[in-house]
């Protein structure tokens, strides 16, 4: 007997505990109900910490960063593209909607001197470490 591969991806999620509540919407919903969560890529260099998040489509007016309760918080809205009424689409695969990313900034952030940039849909964000934070060689001695 061999399982639909929904039926099958079903039991899979209830052993594992998992669910699909609040990732993605239903399938049926997928073109009311559609949704938009950026990318970003983290990586540091010996000053700063430097995060890259992905907003194709969308212009730096669409999108806002701020600092609160020692959060770095990129927000902003992707619109659903207004389809005419002739238009048939067979599949889309396009989200949309609201979003917000959040990261925690440490001890060793300075919030104040966050840079931002937005170029060809990506929102480059420079996030300056404090001087006393920057890593620094011990020198060994020998007795």
């Amino acid at each position: 007997m061999f399982l639909s591969l929904p039926t099958l991806e079903a039991k899979l999620n209830s052993r594992l505990n998992l669910s699909k509540k609040g990732c993605c919407p239903e399938e049926e919903d997928w073109n009311e109900k559609s949704f938009f969560q950026p990318t970003a890529d983290i990586y540091e260099e010996k000053d700063k910490f430097i995060i890259k998040v992905s907003l194709p489509g969308l212009n730096k007016k669409d999108v806002q960063v701020e600092v609160e309760d020692n959060q770095l918080i990129v927000k902003g809205e992707r619109k659903k593209e207004i389809q005419e009424q002739d238009d048939y689409y067979s599949r889309v695969e396009s989200y949309f909607g609201a979003f917000e990313r959040r990261w925690e900034l440490g001890k060793n952030i300075d919030g104040d001197s966050i840079e931002a940039n937005h170029s060809n849909g990506i929102l480059t964000l420079r996030v300056k470490k404090t001087e006393n934070s920057q890593k620094k060689q011990i020198p060994i001695s020998e007795k």
